[in-house]
């Protein structure tokens, strides 16, 4: 029985001594999970981007990243030897800015994190329980109070490193009058916070900004969630301000029960997921979406719910010329211009496959960009003088060189407008211009919105689009078999869309079109690629094979004339 004591006695002994050691350097032994590990070492894009759900470590790993390559690291610790964490040289002392939401959040949150990831040498007096060691003097320990709402600054002891704390509700010249080498950008920075940093951090080497955030919409704060810049700009690639992004998520079912145990998760679950669904509360879905799933939460309900990002998303290839194309436009200036372009398979299904988004540039302008984007051209064939203005303007004729279209369709209201600067409607000018358009046979009422969700609806009992692909030899072996891999062997669960990964734009507007508050209106906002895709599915288009015939002639003989398009 003594003896049984003493091993027990021995055993605590030794787990304090190792508890020890590991307090005093935790960073030493950091574990990441999920994406975490290609996160941290993500060193070659300038923006990288963490996602996560509540509770799921987010804000650890943002520490992890800005430490690595802040602190003199020993190769020898146990992260570089097992767990996967590339060893790098020190550079050199940096400057650092933590940031997040608020002075609250800063103390109770994020300066905890960098207080326990820290090596005790680095910290010094303000390391956590200060004194719990021989070689430390518990009366000389120091807090880091952020009650006084002034930013805060401490400088590592052995790296020499520096972290300066901010918080977004600080004024802008709080983000402006310090250049930094790393920034770690808690929760969803405001863009402006964003570009003071930013303009002033271009000059330094090897610059690196982390985002870590929980995609919600928060209360008072418009720029948030799917409606905030960082989903609608950086996530969905439409502008990376000149730097390119690594994107990575943690996800609920990565994180170790250690850290999340089954239970709490389990909680989760039914709070965000199950018990929303069961009361048809569509705002508490929208925001499981971000708090559980670690996505990104709409400001509202979709107009377009039908989409599904795994069904509809296929990766570009190139377009067989035998698809019957179709060309959908929104005009715009001071709001965006939006140009489609559709093809229609052999099987029955459309794919979207090109965009052209353009704001603040005229119709000949924009005209000239859509030849270009399809690969036609035009050729001058008149000269117009209108003597009540006096103004001249040279008349253009597309020539359909590169991509025929059997429709090319300009929405009805803007078609029949007088424009601005000829006596002559906007459709007409834009024939003018060089661009062929109709009208399209319909507007976007609440009639058009019902067909284009049939058109996106999933079909179980319908093969999906990249397996028709595949059997018709528009996707090489490879890919197809990358796809099965990735849909798990399932070939059903199709749409009659198909939409090219890389139209960014497009994405960005059916995920972001939504309706006023939890009504059933849509908002008239975001939706410019979204009406030119009604206006092409106002034409019912189909497939018409190969052998397109026009009026009795050849297709080598057939017209192009600025009246049919060919």
């Amino acid at each position: 029985m003594e003896s049984g004591n003493n091993e027990n006695l021995e055993y605590a002994r030794a787990r304090d001594r190792a508890y020890r050691i590991y307090c005093r350097n935790r960073l030493a032994q950091f574990l990441p999970h999920c994406d975490g590990k290609d996160f941290i070492n993500d060193r070659t894009n300038d923006l990288v981007l963490l996602t996560k759900g509540n509770q799921q470590g987010g804000t650890a790993h943002g520490v992890a990243f800005v430490l690595f390559r802040a602190l003199r690291c020993d190769p020898a610790w146990h992260c570089f030897q097992h767990h996967g964490i590339n060893h790098y040289d020190f550079q050199g002392p940096k400057r650092v800015l933590v940031a997040t939401w608020s002075w609250d959040n800063m103390r109770q949150a994020v300066w905890p994190e960098y207080q326990k990831m820290l090596p005790r040498e680095e910290l010094g007096v303000y390391a956590p329980d200060y004194g719990m060691y021989p070689d430390e003097d518990p009366d000389k320990a120091r807090t880091l109070s952020f009650g006084s709402g002034q930013s805060k600054t401490v400088k590592l002891l052995v790296s020499g490193s520096e972290l300066f704390f901010r918080v977004y509700t600080q004024p802008q010249h709080a983000f402006e009058t310090t250049q930094f080498d790393i920034v770690h950008a808690d929760e969803q920075m405001p863009e402006s916070k964003f570009d003071g940093v930013d303009e002033r951090g271009r000059t330094r080497t090897n610059f690196q900004v982390a985002f870590t955030l929980t995609g919600h919409k928060l209360p008072g704060f418009s720029d948030t969630g799917k409606s905030g810049w960082i989903y609608r700009k950086l996530y969905m690639g439409v502008d990376l301000k000149g730097h390119t992004l690594g994107k990575y998520k943690l996800w609920i079912d990565g994180v170790p029960d250690a850290i999340y145990p089954k239970e709490r998760k389990q909680q989760a679950y039914e709070k965000h997921v199950v018990i929303p669904k069961k009361n048809k509360d569509k705002r508490a879905q929208r925001e499981g979406e971000a708090r559980y799933y670690g996505g990104f939460e709409g400001e509202s309900e979709t107009v377009l719910d039908k989409w599904d990002r795994e069904t509809h998303l296929v990766a570009p290839f190139k377009v067989p010329v035998n698809c019957t194309r179709y060309r959908g436009i929104d005009h715009g200036r001071v709001r965006p211009f939006a140009c489609l372009l559709a093809a229609m398979m052999p099987w029955g299904d459309m794919l979207f496959y090109r965009e052209y988004y353009e704001r603040g540039k005229t119709v000949p302008v924009n005209c000239k960009g859509v030849l270009e984007m399809c690969g036609n051209t035009r050729i001058k064939i008149a000269d117009e003088h209108d003597e009540e203005s006096g103004t001249s303007w040279p008349v253009y004729e597309e020539q359909f060189v590169g991509t025929q279209f059997v429709a090319s369709v300009l929405d009805p209201r803007s078609y029949g407008t007088k424009a601005a600067d000829r006596n002559c409607n906007l459709g007409q000018m834009y024939n003018d211009c060089g661009l062929f358009v109709t009208s399209a046979r319909a507007k976007i009422d609440a009639n058009m919105i019902p067909e284009f969700q049939r058109w996106l609806e999933v079909d179980y009992n319908r093969k999906h689009f990249m397996w028709h692909a595949h059997q018709h030899k528009m996707i090489s072996d490879a890919d197809y078999a990358n796809w099965f891999k990735l849909r798990g062997g399932d070939i059903m669960g199709g749409s009659r869309i198909a939409v090219f990964a890389d139209m960014k734009f497009f994405q960005t507007e059916i995920e972001t079109w939504t309706n006023k508050g939890e009504t059933d209106k849509p908002k008239d906002e975001n939706n410019h690629l979204m009406d030119a895709a009604m206006y092409i599915i106002s034409e019912n288009p189909q497939y018409m094979g190969s052998d397109i015939i026009f009026d009795g002639e050849s297709e080598d003989d057939a017209p192009r004339s600025r009246i049919t398009g060919y």
